[in-house]
């Protein structure tokens, strides 16, 4: 479909490039992945209520949003790797004003300018990819790129257990990581799109990607949605049901594990089918999720199986947007894309514990998996009224 005003992404990007852009990123969720059950741990070893742990972490949510407004406005402004390399300083400086202080209120301050960084340089590093990556390769580019970000999600609670999260060794090896996030940006400078800022448009000219390409942005919604609602609250579903609470806890490694596993070949797929019905798969797959697993509560094998295909075709409501703003887009309107897809993360960060977990104090535990199904069943009617009006 031609929108105006837009223009395809230009072809090339050299691969060296492309892969800085994706390791600075994977070292940037490496350390958010660390940071997220220390302060955790902090706040909780130090007595403070579950209500101030969580006001607490939504200072990311918080961040994103304000970060996805501000982002495509800044870096139109300034560039793409000035903006990178000083949310990685960013990021590593503020990590040594948290470990140097015990004030609540301090480390949300803290915990805030910490993740304004990183939604920069996640920002950042999906703008140059989308951006610089060859059209017919772009969901590859893509696909490798999440599947190598879980890893280093992955990574970050290892790392933790192996430093502990006691004084400043914590603190310390994350803000080593988020320095070293700069490292390959600056390697990879020469190679970064430089295409900004010929017509930069006004903070609120990034939500008008809500009207304009909505089956996109609240695929995104719907994703961040299952991946911070469903991961937050499934060990609480878990146990209300009647499980172990070793299995309870365990079933949330499913879901990145699916995530990570299929990341690729949604990518690649991508490249090749119409991306609408793969998100209409994806879609299906979510509502499918939410309708099965009060049934399959039961089943081990099946609740386990489920999650992890669940886990690895809902992150294509991720992927497949991004691809897409990639092949309608290009320049400050690709950028400010961008930013509208940041904040649609965020807002799903912000708003699905609430909307989840009270549809399970009204409806029992299975609330959970039918509120989910309840919005996967309203995305799939707009992805359809959508196509049926070629619209986006």
């Amino acid at each position: 479909m031609n929108v105006p005003g837009s223009a395809p992404s230009e072809a090339g990007g050299h691969a060296t490039g492309l892969l800085c852009a994706i390791l600075a990123v994977t070292l940037a969720g490496f350390g958010i992945s660390l940071t997220h059950p220390l302060f955790a741990v902090l706040l909780e070893r130090q007595g403070y209520s579950g209500l101030a742990i969580g006001l607490s972490s939504s200072s990311l949510a918080i961040a994103m949003l304000a970060g996805g407004l501000l982002m495509p406005r800044v870096v139109a402004r300034t560039g793409l790797i000035p903006v990178m390399g000083a949310a990685a300083a960013c990021c590593s400086t503020t990590l040594l004003l948290a470990g140097a202080m015990e004030s609540y209120f301090g480390w949300i301050v803290t915990r805030f300018c910490f993740s304004l960084g990183a939604t920069a340089l996640f920002y950042g590093s999906e703008l140059w990819i989308v951006s610089a990556a060859p059209p017919a390769r772009r969901g590859l580019w893509l696909g490798i790129y999440g599947f190598v970000l879980s890893g280093g999600f992955l990574s970050g609670p290892l790392l933790l257990n192996a430093v502990g999260t006691e004084g400043w060794p914590p603190f310390l090896w994350a803000a080593l990581i988020m320095a070293m996030a700069a490292l390959p940006v600056i390697a990879g400078a020469r190679h970064a799109p430089r295409h900004f800022g010929a017509s930069p448009a006004g903070v609120l000219e990034t939500l008008r990607f809500f009207r304009t390409d909505p089956s996109l942005i609240w695929g995104v919604v719907l994703y961040s949605v299952f991946e911070f609602g469903v991961l937050g609250l499934l060990p609480v579903w878990g146990l209300r049901i009647g499980l172990e609470e070793g299995l309870a806890i365990a079933l949330v490694a499913l879901v990145p594990l699916g995530n990570m596993l299929l990341e690729l070949p949604m990518g690649i797929a991508s490249d090749r089918y119409p991306r609408r019905v793969l998100m209409m798969i994806c879609a299906a797959g979510a509502l499918a999720t939410g309708l099965l697993m009060p049934l399959w509560a039961g089943w081990e094998a099946g609740l386990t199986g489920l999650l992890l295909l669940a886990g690895g075709v809902v992150v294509g409501l991720y992927v497949l947007p991004l691809a897409e703003f990639g092949a309608r887009y290009s320049g400050d309107a690709l950028s400010r894309a961008n930013g509208a897809v940041i904040v649609g993360y965020g807002l799903g960060a912000l708003l699905a514990p609430t909307f989840l977990g009270q549809a399970m104090d009204l409806a029992g535990p299975h609330g959970l998996p039918w509120g989910l199904a309840l919005l996967a069943g309203i995305y799939l009617a707009l992805l359809a009224w959508r196509g049926r009006s070629r619209g986006a």
